[in-house]
This record gives structure tokens, C-alpha cells and sequence, in this order.
């Protein structure tokens, strides 16, 4: 039910490559063998579905152009590293496919792991980073040429999503929940804002921990604010249990999450909760909803080599 529009940005990401690749070959070893690029992102860890679904899309679409010829008669060889979607082992992954002599990446999923790798790769040569999902400001506010990204940017989608509070759900008080994190944060941040501008009352605006097993006293906070939608910025994993849990102390509430919360994962968690009318996530159409040539190509292709659907 809930797919991801982030594969099909890492897609159009690999297509980009072929104008880095076109344009600057001179990072790698020889100029007779492959072009090298590297894919990043969360393969590991609570985050590693739509890190592995990058990952697979970037793969195929690698795999489509060496079939088409590949870039200048020469073919291109991927290089992945795990960013565990953390800062720290972001700059390990950047650092890491620096060795291989690549010459551009692509992927990254969290805005906390792709800014500091974004900033190794200026520092080592400026080279290509084109994003298929980070979307908070700073990654392309930094000042820097060789940052690209393939999504819209929370200060976009953060006002998107209280206008759809607003005039779909009704909602003139809102509650607001994070997790801390680079990319919840500035969603929440720039979603406060919006509801405030628009006359909106902001009953409620705190962080949680991810990773937690139960987030009922959070939600007790919540509840006590009689907010009319509660709005949580964070991840998919925090998501599902949020719903089970809020609509256990009253079917009525309402909870919508941002477009990182969309996962099949979020079904398997909250069970017959995703039934409740009240809970609502914001995305963009992506590969179930549209339907033309390129994009059946490209999911029948996915679903033959990886055995399910884009995620």
C-alpha cells in the first residue's frame, strides 16, 4: 500500500550520472576501464528498507546503462558503503568509496548521514552527490556546487503538509512530535511555523527517542492538549507503533505522518489500526500510482530481479 517516491528519484539520480560521467572521468585510475560511482545509504539498521531499495534501484539503473552501452563506450561499476543513516558513519561511507576513485554518488535516505557526506566529498574533490531523498535545507544551502537533489526540500513540504491538515482533515489545533533527528527536526521546525502563520494553535511540540518499545506517555501528553490532528516528522518504525498506540486510547484522534513515514512496515506494526480513518500520511504519487511505459518497464524489471515491488 505504502510505496516510497524515493526509488524512483535514486532512478532518475543514475540518469544524472550520466552527465557527471560525461562530463569528468578523471578520478578514475584509467581512462580504458569502468567508470566508478558509489551508491550510499542506510543498509543496515532500522532504516535499511528504503536504504536497500535505493541501493537496488541504483543498481538496476547502472545495469540498464552498461546494457545500453554505457557512458562513452566504457561501462560503470557501482561501489556501495552502509551510512547506517548516522553522521559519523556518513563520513566513513563518503570516505570510504573516495578510495575506489569514484567519480559521483548517489542515494543517501537521511539528511543527518548525507550533510557531513556531502561536505567530505567537497573537501576531496568536489565531487557529484546527487541525493535521491535527503531533503532538509542545509544539504543544498551549504555553499556548495557538486550537491544535487532529487526531492523537494522540508520548507516545501512542511507547509504542504499543514495546508493538507487544515482544509483535508479540519484541523485548526495541531500537535507536533519529532525524534530529534536532521530531517524530522526541520520538518517539525518549519511545520510549526506554518501552522502558526496560518491561525493555527500548536497544542503540542516535543521529541521523542527512536527505538523505544512504547511511546504512551508521550501520547498521554499529547492527548491532553485535545489537539485535532497530531502530526509526527519521524520515521516509518516509530510510526506504526504511534498509530497502534494512539488509537488504542481513542479511536476519534487523528495522526499523520510525514512522507518518511510511508512503509509497508507501518502495516505489520500498527495492524487494524491503518484502518482507522484518522490516520492519514503525506507523499508523493510513485510507481503503484503512475502507469505509462518507462515506469511499468522499470517495475516489472525491479520485481523480476529483486522479487517484489519498488519500495
Amino acid at each position: 500500500m505504502f510505496k516510497r517516491r524515493f526509488v524512483a528519484a535514486s532512478l532518475a539520480a543514475c540518469g544524472a550520472l550520466l552527465i557527471a560521467a560525461c562530463g569528468s572521468s578523471s578520478n578514475n585510475a584509467s581512462n580504458a576501464g569502468p567508470i566508478n560511482v558509489g551508491i550510499t545509504g542506510p543498509f543496515t539498521g532500522p532504516y535499511a528498507d528504503p536504504g536497500i531499495a535505493i541501493r537496488n534501484a541504483g543498481e538496476l539503473a547502472i545495469a540498464d546503462i552498461n546494457t545500453a552501452g554505457g557512458v562513452n563506450g566504457r561501462q560503470l561499476k557501482a561501489f556501495n558503503a552502509d551510512d547506517a543513516c548516522d553522521a559519523q558513519q556518513g563520513v566513513q561511507a563518503a570516505q570510504k568509496l573516495l578510495t575506489q576513485k569514484i567519480i559521483a554518488i548517489v542515494g543517501g535516505y537521511c539528511s543527518g548521514a548525507s550533510i557531513p557526506e556531502s561536505d567530505t566529498l567537497h573537501r576531496n574533490g568536489d565531487l557529484p552527490f546527487i541525493t535521491a531523498a535527503s531533503s532538509n535545507p542545509k544539504f543544498t544551502d551549504q555553499g556548495y556546487d557538486n550537491v544535487f537533489r532529487m526531492v523537494s526540500r522540508d520548507d516545501a513540504e512542511a507547509p504542504a503538509d499543514v495546508s493538507f491538515m487544515q482544509q483535508w482533515l479540519k484541523a485548526s489545533k495541531i500537535a507536533i512530535m519529532h525524534d530529534n533527528t536532521t530531517y524530522a527536526k526541520g520538518v517539525a521546525d518549519s511545520a510549526k511555523q506554518s501552522a502558526q502563520a496560518a491561525g493555527m494553535t500548536v497544542t503540542y511540540f516535543d521529541a521523542i527517542t527512536p527505538g523505544q518499545k512504547d511511546y504512551t506517555a508521550a501520547l498521554v501528553k499529547v492527548s491532553t492538549g485535545h489537539p485535532d490532528v497530531l502530526f509526527y516528522t519521524g520515521y516509518y518504525p516509530e510510526f506504526g507503533l504511534l498509530a497502534k498506540e494512539y488509537v488504542a486510547l481513542s479511536p476519534s484522534y487523528k495522526l499523520n505522518g510525514d512522507s518518511a513515514c510511508a512503509d509497508p512496515s507501518v502495516i505489520k506494526v500498527a495492524g487494524t489500526a491503518v484502518t482507522n480513518a484518522g490516520i492519514t500520511i503525506n507523499t508523493l504519487p510513485t510507481t503503484q500510482f503512475i502507469h505509462n511505459a518507462k515506469n511499468d518497464k522499470f517495475t516489472s524489471a525491479y520485481k523480476a530481479k529483486y522479487g517484489q515491488d519498488p519500495g
